[in-house]
């Protein structure tokens, strides 16, 4: 009986979840600007989840010297793509800040990319999701 209901509750949440979002979909999904867990799982590529995914061990970005330099401050805002096993795979940049080598960019997908999370959940169970958050430059 369980699972039935989690069946339905999962096939309700996949009818209703957009499975290819546009970037102004997700832009416009966007609502806070700090790195709270309120901000993750925003979005969902592969169905809906009940539980958002949150990271468990992060890896701060490196500054670069540049950036430092030049006192450039503010967010990158990624789209990652968190595993059930809470590893992640791709990442795309939807707000940039500093693109191009060595930019703030490119630390923060470098940094996220060492990220482990704790894999959104539906029904109970783990789900691959994609989410939307900033990495914060200051």
């Amino acid at each position: 009986m369980k699972t039935s209901i989690c069946i339905i509750i999962a096939s309700i949440i996949l009818a209703c979840s957009s499975t290819h979002p546009s970037k102004q979909d997700l832009h416009n999904k966007i609502t806070s600007t700090n790195n709270s867990n309120q901000d993750f799982g925003k979005t969902s590529k592969f169905g809906g989840f009940e539980v958002a995914p949150y990271p468990i061990k992060q890896e701060p970005p490196i500054y670069p010297a540049s950036a430092k330099k030049k006192n450039i401050k503010g967010e990158v805002w990624l789209e990652v793509e968190i595993f059930t096993d809470g590893s992640v795979g791709a990442i795309e940049v939807i707000k940039s800040l500093m693109p191009g080598p060595s930019g703030l960019d490119e630390a923060a997908v470098n940094s996220v990319k060492k990220w482990i999370f704790q894999p959104a959940l539906s029904c109970g169970e783990p789900v691959a999701c994609w989410a939307v958050f900033p990495i914060i430059f200051k």
